[in-house]
């Protein structure tokens, strides 16, 4: 009887071996994709721990539901995919535990009475100044102009001479910035105290 030698065998030809548990073929398949497939995920993580974890979860995955693959759907397509799935759903997870900290905030800094509220409050709005004062060209002007200085787009364009679009694509990524610093600063204020 013949040996087979996995590694000059086609991707098709390794699916049916793979769907019948054949560990080689498994093997094969990773050893073919794994590296492709790292990388991939590292451009879209930017951390080798959690590019490593993603793999690996898909590799699993693989192996688990290996009989219910299709034969005829491009395994390593299948694979490229499910590292952008993967990806995606850490980011949503992320989001998720984003949340949990703002309600935590909010639960922690619940039990101020007035005075101390008001307190907490002057700190938020002199960090909001500070961060959108440090934000690169017009995007923290807009900002401010929107939310402190209660000007309208309209006026903000003809202010800063630009356009209506400019000025909500500036303010949308001033948002995007103050929420991200302001979430890092939030959270290192939770951790010292």
């Amino acid at each position: 009887m013949k040996s087979t030698s996995y590694e000059t065998l086609l991707e098709e030809e390794l699916i049916p071996l793979l769907t019948r548990g054949d560990r080689k073929a498994f093997k094969e398949i990773f050893n073919r994709y794994n590296h492709f497939l790292l990388s991939y995920a590292d451009r879209l993580t930017r951390d080798t721990q959690e590019s490593e974890d993603l793999i690996q979860e898909i590799f699993v995955r693989v192996w688990e539901q290996r009989e219910r693959f299709d034969p005829s759907r491009s395994l390593f397509n299948y694979l490229k995919v499910s590292v952008r799935n993967g990806f995606l759903n850490q980011e949503r997870s992320k989001n998720n535990r984003t949340a949990f900290k703002e309600e935590l905030l909010h639960y922690l800094t619940q039990g101020y009475d007035g005075a101390d509220q008001k307190l907490l409050d002057k700190e938020l709005i002199s960090r909001l100044e500070n961060i959108a004062r440090s934000l690169p060209g017009k995007m923290g002007k807009v900002f401010l102009m929107t939310h402190f200085e209660n000007y309208s787009n309209e006026e903000i364009a003809v202010a800063l001479q630009v356009s209506d679009k400019t000025v909500k694509n500036l303010l949308s990524q001033a948002v995007v910035n103050i929420r991200l610093r302001l979430g890092l600063s939030v959270a290192l204020a939770i951790l010292l105290s």
